[in-house]
């Protein structure tokens, strides 16, 4: 049902994009997007651990996202297997001690 939504919602936003309404809608929709991503990053800052391997990652994850065409999903699915073999090694540290 969403699909058939979204669909239609885009059929009908195409036939008033020429419309100067429709375009300054949208250039104010993108000042709330950029609020979201901001306010959703503040808050997984917050959460994130504060450690060399996490700021490397998240800097990495960036610049990959920004200067390459690799998919996002491969990049979150990266940094999801180097955090948790990130967790495992220091488990395994933590252990030997």
């Amino acid at each position: 049902p969403s699909f058939i939504i979204i669909t239609v919602i885009s059929y009908i936003l195409g036939l008033f994009m020429e419309a100067r309404a429709v375009q300054y809608a949208f250039w104010g929709i993108r000042g709330g997007v950029l609020a979201l991503l901001i306010k959703a990053l503040v808050s997984m800052y917050k959460q994130c651990p504060k450690t060399v391997i996490a700021y490397i990652l998240a800097a990495a994850a960036l610049l990959v996202s920004t200067f390459t065409n690799v998919n996002v999903l491969f990049i979150i699915l990266g940094c999801a297997i180097i955090g948790l073999a990130s967790f495992l090694l220091a488990g395994r540290k933590g252990e030997k001690q």
